[in-house]
């Protein structure tokens, strides 16, 4: 897992290191504009987060496959469904969750500790998972 973790944690941090180049060339006025410490924290952090539940989740659609195609098939559909719900959702419940949020006194900062925890969780629970199903006897055998 640590070569796809790898892979999509660095592009992430390459395309967050890209936006910050452009944003300093449209509007860096002589000044170099960086992200806030906890907005770069959060960028670091979930896109780890993101990058290691891609991989668990890549790894048990791949025990589960009887060929690559397939897996990344399953893996995509996995992954559509639950990014269209993240997108849209707030959307659509925009000035509901912006009044819950008030009313619950939670700040951006309490959000992204919340949000890194829930993931976390899902990540330690994916990674346990695959690591009880994966057999490499199996692998040679088959």
């Amino acid at each position: 897992m640590i070569t796809p973790v790898a892979v999509g944690w660095g592009t992430a941090l390459l395309c967050a290191l890209l936006s910050l180049v452009v944003v300093n060339v449209a509007h860096g006025e002589g000044q170099f504009l960086f992200f806030t410490p906890p907005i770069a924290l959060g960028i670091l952090a979930l896109s780890f987060l993101t990058a290691t539940i891609m991989a668990g989740a890549g790894v048990l659609t791949s025990l589960r496959s009887a060929t690559m195609q397939e897996a990344s098939q399953k893996l995509l559909a996995l992954i559509i469904v639950p990014a269209v719900v993240v997108q849209v959702v707030p959307l659509l419940l925009r000035s509901q969750l912006t009044r819950w949020l008030k009313e619950v006194k939670v700040d951006g900062g309490q959000l992204l500790i919340i949000i890194v925890l829930v993931m976390a969780v899902i990540d330690v629970a994916l990674f346990a998972a695959a690591m009880a199903r994966f057999q490499r006897s199996r692998m040679y055998l088959d």
